[in-house]
């Protein structure tokens, strides 16, 4: 889901699908009408990966572990993956 609708959002070649528009409102040709069950959930696993990622980086700028690559800003993948493949198994 993208937060913007510009141009980018309408040209395929770029892979980019735009759910929300400029206003923030959904488009209705891209709302994939999600339960707000669903999107409260997503939004949860979303908000403790981003909680985990940030304890990680502390922990690795403290050398207290070796390596860890941040992953903000990304919290949609993994957890959008998981949901699409749980609703359709």
């Amino acid at each position: 889901m993208a937060l913007s609708s510009g141009s980018a959002g309408k040209d395929p070649a770029l892979g980019l699908l735009c759910v929300l528009r400029d206003d923030g409102r959904t488009d209705p040709a891209t709302d994939p009408f999600l339960a707000p069950e669903n999107l409260l959930a997503i939004h949860k696993e979303m908000h403790a990966i981003r909680v985990l990622d940030e304890a990680l980086v502390a922990l690795q700028r403290q050398g207290r572990i070796g390596f860890h690559a941040a992953c903000t800003g990304q919290e949609a993948v993994p957890v959008g993956t998981v949901f699409a493949i749980r609703r359709f198994i």
